[in-house]
């Protein structure tokens, strides 16, 4: 469930690829080798919903599930932007991610780099600040 002004997403149609990113050919494997996948890319954005749908070999296609992704700058996903997100962020700067993962502090560039550093801790801030996720320099939704 999201909070209150999630706006749908419906110009995205892709699949998920093995990294997490999104492309253009589906590309298939087991549920197990599957795990925990953290979708990203530019056409991922905080606080919208998304509707997905599994497909397995020979089209069968399952039922669609919704899916609202967290708001701009709240890393621990409490619908609040304060002091702890900034904190968990300098936390992942240090390599510490005992609390939160570091896909969740991830925020700089717009999609997720794997590299925690002052740049994500910025981001962080201008979250804090107010500053939306097009304002901070990251991609508007399409159209």
């Amino acid at each position: 469930t999201g909070a209150a002004g999630d706006a749908e997403v419906s110009c995205v149609s892709a699949y998920v690829q093995a990294d997490g990113t999104l492309g253009g050919m589906p590309f298939f494997q087991t549920p197990a080798a599957w795990g925990t996948v953290h979708v990203h890319g530019d056409e991922i954005l905080p606080s919208k919903a998304y509707h997905v749908a599994a497909e397995a070999f020979g089209g069968f296609v399952t039922g669609s599930a919704a899916g609202t992704t967290w708001m701009w700058g709240d890393v621990n996903n409490n619908l609040i932007v304060n002091f702890s997100d900034i904190g968990f962020v300098v936390k992942g700067f240090q390599g510490d991610f005992s609390t939160i993962a570091r896909e969740a502090v991830d925020l700089e560039p717009c999609t997720p780099n794997g590299d925690i550093n002052f740049a994500d801790i910025s981001r962080a801030v201008q979250a804090f600040q107010g500053i939306s996720y097009t304002e901070s320099g990251c991609p508007a939704p399409c159209p």
